[in-house]
């Protein structure tokens, strides 16, 4: 799942009561949907929601996601996605002859390999 910048209004519980469709229309309930209830599903079922705060360097930012299917990380700059398993995976990108257009995204990658690394 794509990860969206929340607006404050979501996580605010005395304002996310209030957007409902009548108030705000379809688009934002639908919005608002779409990128809170599948955290919320799982908190529900007892399952543990972590969120990270970043900032942007150059105004990137990065979204990270796990593929369960394919076992990898989907790491994504604001353009650019790579795929990768661990660290060594991003000797790949590191080899393409347009090196720049992974920049951002290689560097985010590596950043969060050495968070999760530190992870106990």
């Amino acid at each position: 799942m794509k990860f969206f910048d929340l607006r404050l209004s979501f996580i605010s519980k005395e304002e996310r009561n209030f957007l409902d469709i009548k108030k705000h229309g379809n688009v934002l309930y639908q919005e608002k949907n779409y990128i809170l209830a599948p955290c919320l599903k799982a908190i529900k079922e007892g399952d543990q929601v972590q969120v990270f705060k970043t900032l942007k360097a150059n105004g990137e930012n990065v979204q990270i996601s796990y593929n369960q299917l394919i076992k990898s990380w989907v790491i994504s700059s604001k353009n650019v996605a790579l795929i990768a398993r661990n660290e060594k995976d991003l000797e790949i990108y590191k080899k393409i002859e347009n090196t720049d257009r992974f920049h951002f995204a290689i560097l985010m990658a590596e950043s969060w390999f050495a968070k999760i690394n530190s992870m106990t």
